[in-house]
């Protein structure tokens, strides 16, 4: 009679959860960001400029300080007179945001500020 042999695979089920936004590259969030807006060429000078290069490059509109975003002006006036359009969702914005303007632009939609990065005070 030949033995029985068993062999056993124990699995763990590591639990799902959220991710948290601070583990993901700025770009990546600078990239959820700006999904909902219709219009992303007016933030850079193409849409090749904002889908190829790093967010250092994306013109006068995103501040990076020491790799990490610190400021976003979208504001029209910033934007030389061009509005964008559309949604923004300001849960992702990266965490070391310290200073965000998007006014006088023609975006819709309700505003969380509950999650906003610490060092933004409103």
């Amino acid at each position: 009679m030949t033995p029985l042999t068993t062999s056993g695979l124990f699995c763990a089920d590591l639990p799902l959860g959220r991710v948290d936004k601070a583990s993901l590259p700025h770009r990546t969030l600078m990239e959820i960001l700006l999904s909902g807006i219709s219009n992303k060429v007016s933030i850079s000078s193409s849409e090749d400029d904002w889908n190829e290069n790093p967010v250092s490059k994306w013109g006068n509109t995103v501040f990076v300080m020491n790799g990490s975003v610190v400021g976003i002006y979208w504001s029209r006036i910033d934007l030389g007179g061009v509005q964008i359009s559309g949604t923004i969702n300001l849960n992702v914005l990266p965490p070391t945001v310290e200073s965000f303007n998007a006014t006088k632009d023609l975006l819709h939609g309700s505003i969380d500020l509950t999650n906003l990065p610490d060092p933004i005070t409103v």
